[in-house]
């Protein structure tokens, strides 16, 4: 795509400024909160866009759920360290804003497609990533998967149906990510190793990719899954339920 640059500090959650810049250019920090801007190859920089109070600004909630909060069901969902809930945060705002302002080939090879395959509607996305995240911690929490990150049925389809969300973690080393369908705003249980502070890109294309799901669980829960996002990007040939990474590195390679 051509996006080229993302500007960005937390000073509030970390002890020093953090910027992403993969071109080298020189970077410019306007002062307190969380801030953060754009440029792109056609089109020059983006104004910055901070949020006043240094975090989950822009309709994003601050936190979720904290060490043993309950969730849907009766068991736990175990909120992420304070530091992590924050750059994922952040990151969903710099997401949100990013959809705005696509490159070409985000525009035509991403966006399109989703359209073309699933009716997406990129403003309908926006405002559903604008209601805010929950993010939890899917090696910890004990809430069943059934319910709470999808129907009993699919549940029991996969074979989880009386499993919890950490023992499907478990049972799935590789596993990165599990985005609820059945919660009305984004809701993700990560692996918090795989949440990658130095590597903002690759976090950006998997928010992208979990937040689609996120998205389609609201519209109904009939669509967005994994192999439909593989076939509307890759065509049936790239539809692979045991490794769904094409999904995120083809996001990231067109729109960041």
């Amino acid at each position: 795509g051509s996006l080229t640059t993302i500007s960005w500090g937390i000073p509030r959650r970390f002890p020093k400024t953090h910027f992403f810049d993969p071109t080298g250019l020189n970077l410019e920090y306007p002062g307190e909160g969380a801030c953060y801007r754009f440029h792109y190859a056609d089109v020059g920089w983006t104004p910055w866009i901070c949020s006043a109070s240094g975090g989950g600004g822009y309709g994003n909630s601050g936190g979720g759920p904290g060490p043993e909060d309950q969730g849907r069901g009766g068991s736990s969902s175990v909120g992420l360290n304070p530091e992590l809930t924050e750059l994922l945060n952040e990151l969903l705002n710099i997401l949100s804003h990013a959809l705005d302002n696509v490159g070409e080939d985000c525009q035509k090879n991403v966006l399109d497609k989703l359209k073309a395959t699933l009716g997406f509607s990129k403003e309908n996305f926006i405002g559903f990533l604008n209601q805010g995240g929950t993010f939890l911690d899917g090696t910890r929490s004990t809430a069943s998967y059934a319910n709470n990150i999808t129907s009993p049925a699919a549940a029991r389809a996969k074979g989880y149906e009386n499993m919890s969300i950490k023992q499907v973690f478990q049972s799935k080393p590789g596993l990165h990510a599990e985005t609820s369908i059945t919660a009305s705003t984004l809701t993700v249980y990560f692996r918090p190793d795989a949440i990658n502070r130095n590597a903002p890109l690759d976090m950006l294309a998997l928010l992208f990719h979990e937040a689609l799901h996120g998205y389609g669980g609201k519209l109904g829960g009939t669509s967005y899954f994994d192999d439909e996002l593989q076939n509307a990007f890759l065509g049936p040939s790239g539809v692979n339920s045991a490794d769904t990474s094409n999904i995120t590195n083809y996001i990231k390679s067109n729109c960041f």
